[in-house]
């Protein structure tokens, strides 16, 4: 029990909320806000506490007490969420399927059994009457390992996971409690709101508790209410008002467990808490405490209570808290004992734990869980500019990152270990202690993109290092191009674009066309297109005829021509490519095969990105032979012969296996591809679905949701698509590619025309018809004729979308 719980009754907020729970008729999203230590997680206790299980299954999913955390961790919250709800169904009288049971029926890991023993059946023919005879899931499962049947175990394994909480979520009416949602990744926010969602039958009611700080304010917490109003889940936000006046001896008194031994004491507790503008009430009681203990007055105008108490610790003790608080409030006993200097022997352990604990700075669970007791304790600590707080700091660092280093260079990971991603926590440190050594840790960072951080996140840390070193660029050059091509890879334009900005001051574009080839790319990918082709137009001249250089310029100008609908300017850089021999003897030149596709009538790009696919392949170059074999998929399905596309896009995951980003250009196409072949079951849903975790760029997300309303269309026309249509229309503001936005205008007046809604369709037409010019298919569909090149893709009502590479990885 919090050492508050009784005195903080809140009944008639505790009343008001449980009648809004009650009265609620769809699901609902509530942030109860407030500044740290005003009883926001004492609160929606006490409602979990009192509310009819009968009516709703409670769930409270209580994070490291972190005001304002790292999201490095990417799914965290997704994935504590799951285990609640897993570890929930392990108890009988929950009548909750169990993860394993439910695996039986999961599609994408159907899907993944299937296509292994299928093709074990091939290899033994006289097996596969056997093997379809045995084709039961529960089986196979019993019988193979987990690990080996789910071949990725990134962004499927994740997806799989999210479908057995969208399971339980649709049978259940839960009322649903995070706490420190203003800490929340991307991931898991993105994919709990699209399960409540999905689910919003049952009626759940969600408290998310979000604190307010310096740096996570009411305008940002206004900006998060935004971003789930395209949920359509109605959302309010209620303050949560500090503890009355009145009540605050009873509080402080209850919580020391004393009664007040003067009327100065309780005088003094009262003048501090009206000094107190945010009601935290563990800095009144630590005030408090110390008037107590110590029978002085403390007139300092709000000196920070907790760090006076953090001061008073012994050296021993304060390490182990910063160790701890180094840890992200968290770490095993186990752990500790064995990382902590010698000269600390196992009584000074139990003397510090045992005082900690008393002080309520730790709490200790299961006799070898350490975690912070509240996130005051944390904030106080970091705030800090004592010498005795940062020394144990500094020590702290430098204990864990010689632990780190040790992990990574002997490939030794013990079974239990500090951090769940030790080159990741290394690079924590980094960013505070020596941000230039950032770099000897990229290689790391670039394999672990999606699959443990997000590019956002991988940025944060590319940033450190830039902000240390650009004042000498000159000196850490070749390390910059690396992170313009990171930047590039991961789709952070903007923030990769920054980088070349400080670039350019310390280096000449005319002595060091490198970074004018990356400047191109990364204006082309911005859409930033005018300005691309006047560079282009103002350094063509400088490199000869046949040159390398004068090819990639080339290549980079031609996708702003084209994105332009300069289609002759794309087609005179092709001519004189063509008629260049010695073009052929670069690298490059695969690219100028693949990206005839932007620009060539399909039948004649078809030839040519084929050989793209060859010509990577001999080079050895198999990345760039997996994109190729993605666009040449493309082309032969939306010619009319679907099934040899699927073949490609076969052989283009072979090739692209492990890469983690650039995923969704796969699956989109395998999804659009399947489609064509009219196959609209659930795993092309999944395919889409998954898509959407690693797409960045607009263009991107916009594809998928127009495939996504395609999708909607040909399973229910009635079915509930709304947030679909809402980021569709999102995207179309955003978006300037003025193609993808006249297909999915005219795939919306489809759509509304198929439910007799003609005022919104014609709505839809008109814009549409605005952009035809940029859309060959969408021209047609609008006036009624058929282009002989798009006969196939145009043969359905409506109209979808495929990706292909229109932009290259340099490789200067």
């Amino acid at each position: 029990m919090n050492f508050f719980d009784e005195c903080l009754d809140r009944e008639d907020e505790t009343q008001a909320l449980l009648n809004r729970i009650y009265d609620s008729y769809v699901t609902q999203i509530e942030f109860i806000y407030a500044s740290t230590a005003v009883g926001k997680s004492t609160f929606t206790n006490k409602v979990m506490s009192l509310v009819d299980t009968n009516k709703f299954m409670p769930i409270c999913i209580r994070t490291v007490p972190e005001n304002v955390g790292n999201a490095y961790a990417e799914w965290e919250i997704f994935n504590m969420l799951f285990q609640e709800i897993n570890e929930l169904s392990m108890l009988p009288h929950n009548n909750i399927t169990t993860f394993n049971k439910y695996l039986i029926q999961d599609t994408v890991l159907n899907t993944i059994i299937a296509k292994k023993y299928v093709k074990e059946s091939i290899k033994n023919p006289v097996a596969i009457f056997k093997n379809i005879m045995q084709m039961n899931l529960e089986f196979l499962w019993k019988t193979d390992n987990y690990e080996k049947i789910v071949e990725d175990e990134n962004i499927q394994w994740q997806y799989i996971r999210k479908n057995y909480l969208e399971y339980i979520f649709s049978t259940k009416k839960i009322l649903l409690i995070i706490d420190n949602i203003q800490n929340i990744d991307r991931a898991s926010l993105k994919n709990i709101l699209d399960i409540l969602y999905n689910t919003k039958v049952q009626e759940h009611y969600v408290l998310f508790e979000y604190t307010l700080t310096s740096k996570t304010s009411e305008e940002q917490l206004q900006v998060l209410c935004n971003y789930i109003k395209h949920y359509n889940i109605p959302t309010r936000a209620l303050p949560l008002a500090q503890i009355p006046r009145e009540y605050i001896i009873d509080v402080v008194t209850q919580a020391l467990q004393i009664i007040p031994n003067s009327y100065t004491f309780s005088t003094e507790i009262l003048k501090y808490y009206d000094r107190q503008t945010t009601g935290n009430l563990l800095q009144i009681i630590a005030h408090a405490s110390n008037i107590y203990h110590n029978d002085i007055v403390d007139n300092t105008e709000e000196e920070d209570q907790i760090l006076k108490r953090l001061l008073n610790l012994s050296e021993k003790e304060q390490l182990i808290l910063a160790l701890i608080i180094q840890n992200n409030g968290k770490l095993k006993r186990s752990i500790l004992e064995k990382i902590i200097p010698n000269d600390i022997s196992q009584q000074d352990l139990n003397n510090c734990f045992s005082n900690l604990c008393n002080e309520k700075f730790i709490d200790i669970f299961n006799e070898n869980e350490l975690l912070i007791h509240h996130a005051t304790t944390i904030d106080s600590w970091r705030q800090s500019r004592h010498l005795n707080i940062r020394t144990s700091s500094t020590l702290a660092r430098n204990i864990y990152e010689n632990y780190y280093l040790n992990i990574l260079q002997n490939k030794d990971i013990p079974e239990e270990y500090v951090a769940s991603i030790p080159w990741l926590a290394l690079l924590d440190i980094y960013k505070v202690k020596y941000p230039e050594k950032i770099y000897s840790l990229i290689d790391y960072l670039r394999k672990g993109v999606l699959t443990n951080v997000s590019p956002e996140t991988a940025w944060i840390f590319l940033k450190a290092y830039i902000d240390k070193t650009q004042n000498d660029i000159k000196a850490y050059i070749s390390c910059y191009y690396d992170i313009l091509n990171l930047c590039f890879e991961f789709e952070l334009y903007e923030e990769g674009f920054t980088c070349i900005t400080f670039m350019e001051k310390q280096i000449t574009i005319n002595t060091e066309y490198k970074l004018l080839f990356y400047k191109m790319l990364y204006l082309s990918a911005l859409d930033r297109h005018e300005e691309n082709i006047k560079e282009y137009l103002t350094h063509s001249l400088d490199f000869p005829i046949g040159s390398r250089e004068l090819l990639n310029l080339m290549l980079i100008a031609q996708s702003s021509y084209k994105s332009l609908n300069y289609i002759d300017e794309c087609m005179k850089i092709y001519k004189h490519i063509r008629k260049t021999k010695v073009y052929k003897s670069y690298k490059e030149y695969g690219y100028f095969l693949r990206l005839t596709c932007m620009y060539l009538p399909r039948k004649r790009a078809l030839r040519l990105v084929r050989k793209s696919y060859f010509f990577f392949r001999n080079k050895e170059c198999f990345h760039q032979a997996g994109k190729s074999a993605i666009s040449y998929a493309h082309l032969l399905s939306s010619l009319g012969n679907p099934s040899k596309g699927m073949e490609y896009i076969k052989k283009a995951e072979i090739l692209l296996r492990d890469k983690q980003i650039g995923q969704h250009m796969l699956l989109v196409n395998k999804a659009v591809i399947s489609m064509h072949m009219r196959n609209f079951g659930k795993e092309i849903w999944d395919l889409l679905d998954m898509a959407e975790i690693s797409a960045r760029v607009t263009f991107d997300k916009l594809a998928i949701q127009i495939c996504k309303l395609v999708w909607i269309i040909e399973n229910d026309i009635s079915a509930d698509c709304q947030l679909t249509i809402n980021k569709i229309l999102n995207y179309c503001q955003l978006e300037p590619d003025k193609a993808i936005v006249s297909i999915a205008y005219y795939d919306l007046y489809f759509y509304y025309s198929l439910l007799k809604e003609d005022d919104v369709a014609l709505i839809y037409r008109k814009e549409a018809e605005k952009l035809q010019n940029w859309c060959p298919i969408t021209k047609g569909k609008l006036n009624g004729y058929v282009d002989k090149e798009y006969r196939f893709v145009m043969k359905n009502n409506w109209i979808i979308f495929y990706l292909e590479y229109w932009t290259y990885d340099l490789i200067y």
